[in-house]
């Protein structure tokens, strides 16, 4: 079996997959937008500071949220471990519908590489998710509030992403290839499935 990216596997509505994917695009869009014309409202200036320390600014607070970390370390480490997970996972799957559809490019140490970034990746966005619910509903810190829509949205996003373990998990278990270890978050559910 060559070392290259699996596309779709079992799945036969790829159609509706790209649907999906499309609506659930434009949704998020749509909030982004929502989001970001409140916060641009509140700030208290006529343009945005495009200078080269805005920029560096940015990049601290926006990519590596260096002011969240200040006072609750385990706070930062919650929403770099979610942000990042998201951001790695939306790359990975621009890339293998890239891969698919334009440049077929997810072969050899290129695939394994891909491979493993993207478990690093669904690990750290499990990781976030998994805090963020004890922070919230067993540690119950005090400045949160313990809505239940944001529970649910919590557990709906951990199924979606525990699901894609467990999906890649079975694949692992029936085809068996010799480069298993590069998706060690599957490798854990391809045990359950040959026992």
């Amino acid at each position: 079996m060559p070392i290259a990216r699996i596309h779709f596997w079992e799945i036969d509505s790829i159609g509706l997959f790209y649907i999906l994917a499309g609506i659930s695009v434009v949704v998020f869009l749509i909030g982004f937008y929502l989001r970001i014309s409140v916060w641009l409202a509140g700030i208290k200036r006529d343009r945005l500071d495009l200078s080269a320390v805005g920029i560096i600014n940015l990049l601290k607070e926006g990519l590596f949220g260096m002011r969240i970390f200040k006072g609750d370390l385990l706070a930062g480490l919650m929403h770099i471990f979610i942000m990042w997970g998201f951001i790695g996972l939306f790359a990975g799957t621009v890339l293998s519908t890239t891969d698919y559809w334009l440049i077929h490019f997810h072969y050899g140490d290129t695939y394994l590489i891909y491979s493993f970034c993207l478990e690093i990746f669904g690990l750290m966005l499990i990781a976030g998710l998994l805090v963020a619910l004890v922070r919230r509903y067993i540690a119950r810190v005090p400045r949160l509030d313990n809505r239940s829509q944001d529970f649910w949205i919590l557990i709906l996003l951990f199924a979606c992403v525990l699901t894609g373990f467990m999906v890649e998990g079975v694949r692992l278990a029936v085809q068996m290839p010799e480069w298993e270890a590069y998706s060690f978050g599957g490798v854990i559910f391809s045990s359950f499935n040959t026992s």
